[in-house]
């Protein structure tokens, strides 16, 4: 919120103001943050102004930040008389701010500190004759120059954790919840002819949102019983002598002995869990928010949320606007439910891409012919294939004749091309298809929308 207090005019030889404030932080913590004012004066007339970053009272327990004399900030006047400015600079006491308790929800009493952390800070105060005044306080050095990129020696930040300060009924959503300002700068001067100049400037906000149910999706992908597991599961119903595959092949060659046969060796090599931790360490993103699946925390430029809700950035507030109002948040909110959305057709197509690529390797040793001894026989194989070629029938096999367990030379090498696309067994897809089924039984939770919004 940013409150501008009007400007009162009085004698026009002995000018006395009363100041205005305006204020660039959260309302929630503080009711009035930070504030610069300088009072109204014509040429020859007396100057004064002050620069406070902190006052106002905290909201929660109604303390007075104006009377935490660590906190004051600093003030000049001029008569006048005199060709020098008079000018003075004071950084604020942050450790005496860390030393304000307030109490949270539940009556527990805490530091300040543990909500509201601040960068260095600096409050300047310049009067002069000619009527001519300036104050300025947050990212201002000690000659009165701005900076507006928050890299100087006052950086101005202002972090503001509310996690504390959620109820019940949202942390059930919500865990975390923190914001962050940059260069968090109010201004204010006055020429003798042209009156009160005011403006303040924020370099950039963020908005950090922690969301459990989406942190939650980890386990549902790779957990214990996920999908990663199901659909590995379904693999090994393929592979090894009692497989699924080594019935298919069996039923194929008419060898019907090859089921529970040792010399039948079928393995598939995959990486389902892999795919699908590709999936939550990649974060989603639309340019304004980033969402991270595996951890469930939002980050989000407020700067552009709000000027894409309203059409005005953080540096163009109106009077008394909240920066977190309902249609923010709403907008926040649908942003992340169509992040969310895209999560389901990510999950299966990671899943298809990596039984595709999953590889097949097929050893049998089959007997022809059988007196006492394996007489004639012949050795297939089909060795570092993955699923999608044996599946358009692009894999390749080979063969090899052995007579009395001695291979025949010019009797082996590539044979033939491997196709068993209709009769891949019907119980695999069906487990694979269970597993997706069941993930999509429990979508991703999709945030609810928003009426109400704390005050920004």
């Amino acid at each position: 919120m940013i409150d501008h207090k009007k400007e009162h005019a009085v004698k026009k030889k002995s000018r006395r103001t009363r100041p205005f404030t305006v204020a660039a932080i959260a309302a929630l913590v503080v009711g009035h943050s930070l504030g610069s004012s300088a009072a109204f004066a014509a040429p020859g007339d007396e100057s004064a102004s002050s620069a406070r970053f902190l006052s106002g009272s905290l909201l929660l327990d109604g303390v007075s930040l104006d009377n935490v004399a660590a906190l004051a900030g600093v003030e000049t006047s001029h008569d006048g008389t005199s060709p020098d400015p008079d000018t003075q600079t004071s950084s604020l006491d942050l450790t005496a701010l860390n030393a304000l308790n307030i109490t949270i929800p539940g009556g527990l009493s805490v530091p300040l500190g543990d909500f509201l952390a601040l960068g260095a800070v600096n409050q300047y105060s310049q009067s002069s004759d000619g009527g001519q005044s300036r104050a300025a306080t947050g990212a201002v050095n000690d000659s009165g120059i701005v900076d507006t990129s928050g890299t100087g020696d006052y950086p101005a930040d202002a972090t503001l954790d509310l996690s504390g300060l959620l109820g019940e009924s949202v942390t059930d959503v919500v865990a975390d919840l923190e914001i962050s300002l940059r260069a968090v700068t109010a201004e204010a001067s006055l020429d003798g002819e042209d009156g009160v100049t005011r403006d303040y400037h924020v370099a950039g906000g963020d908005l950090l949102l922690s969301l459990p149910a989406v942190g939650g999706l980890e386990t549902v992908l790779t957990g214990t019983d996920g999908v990663a597991d199901t659909v590995d599961a379904a693999i090994n119903t393929l592979t090894g002598p009692n497989g699924l595959l080594a019935g298919v092949i069996a039923t194929l060659t008419g060898v019907t002995d090859l089921l529970g046969n040792s010399e039948v060796e079928i393995s598939i090599t995959s990486n389902v869990a892999g795919a699908l931790d590709s999936i939550l360490d990649t974060p989603l993103g639309d340019g304004v928010i980033t969402l991270d699946l595996r951890t469930g925390v939002v980050e989000v430029d407020l700067d552009a949320l709000f000027s894409d809700t309203t059409g005005r950035g953080l540096n163009n507030l109106l009077v008394g606007e909240e920066v977190l109002s309902a249609d923010v948040l709403n907008n926040l909110l649908t942003r992340i439910g169509n992040l969310l959305d895209t999560v389901p057709d990510a999950v299966e197509s990671a899943v298809e891409d990596a039984l595709n690529a999953a590889t097949l390797n097929v050893d049998i040793d089959v007997c022809l012919a059988e007196i006492v001894i394996c007489t004639l026989g012949a050795t297939v194989s089909v060795p570092n294939q993955t699923l999608a070629s044996v599946v358009d029938g692009t894999a390749t096999a080979s063969i090899s004749a052995v007579v009395a367990g001695v291979t025949v030379p010019g009797l082996d090498g590539e044979c033939c091309s491997v196709s068993l696309p209709a009769r891949l067994p019907t119980s695999f897809w069906a487990l694979v298809a269970w597993s997706m089924t069941s993930y999509r039984s429990s979508p991703v939770p999709s945030p609810t929308s928003s009426t109400t919004s704390p005050r920004l």
